[in-house]
């Protein structure tokens, strides 16, 4: 797939509900990885067979899949609409591939709008189709460039040459007719990769490296938000997108300022006096305070950053809370200032009251969950019972369509992190096992979820549970959670404790 099969870029989909700054914030599926390769059953050794490849399944129809989603379906249906618009100029002719190349297209709005919501392994079958559609030479830009933002997360290559090929594409996507948002997504990924390629020496900056054409992504990127901006979304859509573009940029100092800087000048020029704009002043000054302070323990943060940190931070909650007492309608607001209690250290109650205001903003209230899981952290301000009983309060919700119960399975990652074990505790397992049972009923396609419920029975010696999730799952399951070596090894351990 040219560059993107070495220098690839990381996802960063507008509707998936993640915290900014994981800089210093370990992710659930991070913590849960982690935790499975120190446990009692080790998966990670390498098989003496190859696992399966799942095959070419048609893709789902994502207008069945939009019609479960409770918020932006006008978005997904626009988004849709222009996507195909952009390919029918394009291949104004018939040819053998239109309705895969529809499915692909309205999938890519699907997860432009909400990304893989439940865990369906959308991405992994978009991927397919896409190399599908390489190997039989419909070679198209954009399902070249949508499956290199996804496919290898996180993942970054010492080929310069290749980072320039990539960068090269990426500059040359905005003189085709898809939509706005594609690109915009497009160059916001690849602003993230090359600035954490850059961070972690994988590639070099100066003149004639890729790190070179970071600028112009930049003004890429505004020039795209400015268009989105323009088709007057929803005031959490477009604080998303903007909450997004700053995130991809904060490692890099610079750049960050930069795009903070563009922000303010769109709503200048195109919607003066939204209070958006001072909401993302806010979150620059955020993702300015985590930049000062650094991504290492807090032993390692001198006295400078600590007071940077400190200074920026406060400029951030005095902007926050005064736009949300001018503006209560204003989502961005309490959400982000979940992040400036857990820098600021503030008190529970505190945390406490905008997530309550928070849930009354926003129609998917899962990022408020996961901000406050984090403050309950023990490594922050809570410990592992604190955890416990937010996830167990939020497993007696019945609100599966925004995963509320699911909430439980990620709250318990650090504490199965320290204790190996933990999931061959009765106590602990039961209600786990539950929700993993009941939201697989609700959403039966979700492998992501069920590659978790697969991989945390092993680790608990659930022996007859972890085989039935695995034959369930067959040669289909989440590679974020499995690669294929592991999964291989999983398998034999359970036939091993079976006596199959």
């Amino acid at each position: 797939m040219g560059c993107g099969l070495v220098f690839v870029l990381s996802i960063g989909i507008l509707g998936v509900a993640v915290i900014a700054y994981n800089v210093v914030l370990r992710t659930p599926h991070a913590v849960l990885g982690h935790t499975l390769a120190q446990a009692s059953y080790d998966i990670t050794a390498s098989p003496d067979t190859v696992a399966p490849t799942p095959p070419l399944e048609p893709l789902p129809d994502a207008d069945a899949l939009a019609q479960r989603m409770q918020w932006d379906q006008d978005v997904y249906r626009k988004w849709r609409d222009e996507a195909l618009a952009g390919y029918l100029n394009l291949q104004p002719k018939p040819a053998a591939y239109d309705d895969e190349a529809h499915a692909a297209l309205k999938l890519l709005a699907y997860l432009s709008v909400w990304g893989d919501y439940y865990g369906e392994g959308l991405w992994q079958q978009y991927d397919r189709h896409a190399m599908h559609f390489y190997n039989e030479g419909a070679n198209f830009t954009v399902w070249a460039r949508m499956r290199d933002v996804h496919e290898f997360e996180n993942s970054h290559s010492s080929n310069e040459e290749s980072a320039m090929g990539c960068t090269k594409e990426a500059l040359d996507f905005q003189t085709t007719h898809y939509p706005v948002y594609l690109k915009f997504l497009i160059y916001k990924s690849l602003l993230s990769d090359l600035i954490t390629a850059k961070n972690e020496g994988a590639i070099s900056p100066g003149p004639g490296t890729a790190f070179d054409k970071v600028p112009d992504l930049t003004d890429l990127a505004l020039k795209a938000y400015g268009e989105l901006l323009g088709e007057h979304l929803s005031n959490p859509r477009i604080f998303r997108a903007g909450d997004r573009l700053l995130a991809s940029v904060s490692s890099d100092e610079p750049t960050l300022r930069r795009v903070s800087l563009g922000l303010a000048q769109l709503f200048e020029y195109q919607d003066k006096g939204d209070p958006l704009a001072d909401v993302l002043k806010g979150d620059f000054y955020i993702n300015d305070a985590w930049c000062a302070r650094g991504s290492g323990w807090s032993s390692s943060v001198s006295q400078e950053g600590w007071q940077l940190f400190g200074d920026r931070l406060a400029s951030a909650n005095q902007i926050l809370t005064s736009v949300y007492a001018a503006h209560p309608e204003q989502a961005g607001a309490p959400y982000l200032m979940m992040t400036v209690a857990l820098g600021q250290q503030l008190p529970r109650d505190q945390m406490e009251l905008w997530f309550q205001r928070g849930l009354k903003l926003t129609p998917d209230p899962f990022p408020l969950y996961m901000s406050k899981s984090y403050y309950l952290l023990p490594r922050w301000y809570g410990s592992d019972e604190d955890e416990w009983a937010f996830g167990l309060e939020c497993a007696k919700s019945d609100d599966w369509a925004t995963k509320t119960p699911a909430m439980l399975l990620d709250t318990v990652t650090d504490a199965a992190e320290s204790d190996p074990r933990f999931y061959a505790r009765p106590e602990i397992w039961q209600p786990i096992e539950r929700v993993y049972r009941d939201y697989l009923r609700q959403f039966p396609n979700a492998i992501t979820y069920r590659s978790r419920f697969l991989k945390c029975a092993v680790q608990g010696g659930h022996w007859d549970t972890a085989a039935e999730q695995l034959k369930l799952l067959g040669s289909d399951w989440d590679r974020s959670i499995f690669d294929g070596d592991s999964y291989m090894k999983a398998s034999r351990l359970i036939k091993t404790h079976l006596g199959r």
